[in-house]
């Protein structure tokens, strides 16, 4: 078992083979109280397989669901913190099969997008805005840069970047590939805070790739897309 102290809460990881691949993840906040536990098949590839659940600081049930490979499969169920029904879904290996929504007083509403994906604040043109002020491009080679770069990061639940990491398979191309993609990397380990991806209202840790498109060696265009959460 693994305890890691995340300043607002304590993650507690428990593992179940020897290949460190069987896990359950749960999180408590600093008086102990169970926030959230999630079950995984492939914990470094951030595999979910089996029952999720999250709680309310009452210790009221907020959300639970069951995942088979990383997809929701079966009924997910949501609640209001007086403990009323928020949203009921049925889903058969991540298709939507049926949705009811409610608001606090059991009236039917529809129902909003179960899960928000990440964004860099206010968007993708400040984030253009970001990188082109943070690339020295009297280290690129205009010539030998490639059109595009792809590189991973972790989005936490607060909303902080960490991790902008280059993929392996970076080390096998030319050198002038490997070092404006570190540069890439570099230049985004100080960023200001994204929004959160979120899973019913619920802030979520999210692992994105983010991809940047140059054109004369200068950042032209970003997009990013959340690849497991």
């Amino acid at each position: 078992m693994y305890r890691t102290d995340l300043g607002d809460h304590i993650e507690e990881i428990t593992v179940h083979d020897r290949h460190g691949r069987l896990a359950t993840v749960r999180c408590f906040d600093r008086t102990g109280r169970r926030m959230s536990e999630e079950h995984f098949q492939d914990y470094p590839l951030r595999i979910r397989h089996g029952q999720t659940r999250y709680w309310y600081k009452t210790g009221q049930l907020q959300l639970a669901c069951d995942f088979k490979r990383n997809r929701i499969n079966g009924p997910l169920a949501a609640y209001h913190e007086d403990g009323s029904p928020k949203r009921r879904e049925q889903y058969r290996n991540g298709e939507l099969r049926t949705s009811q929504c409610f608001s606090p007083d059991g009236q039917a509403r529809p129902c909003q997008p179960l899960l928000t994906t990440v964004d860099f604040p206010g968007g993708q043109k400040p984030f253009v805005e970001f990188l082109r002020d943070r690339l020295d491009r009297r280290k690129i080679n205009l010539v030998d840069a490639p059109a595009f770069i792809t590189v991973e990061a972790t989005v936490h639940k607060d909303g902080t970047l960490s991790g902008p990491r280059t993929l392996p398979a970076v080390k096998l191309r030319p050198l002038p590939e490997q070092i404006i993609n570190q540069q890439v990397a570099e230049a985004m380990a100080n960023m200001p805070p994204w929004r959160p991806a979120a899973l019913d209202d619920i802030p979520i840790e999210a692992y994105v790739l983010i991809s940047v498109a140059l054109r004369d060696g200068i950042v032209h265009q970003v997009n990013y897309e959340v690849y497991a959460f």
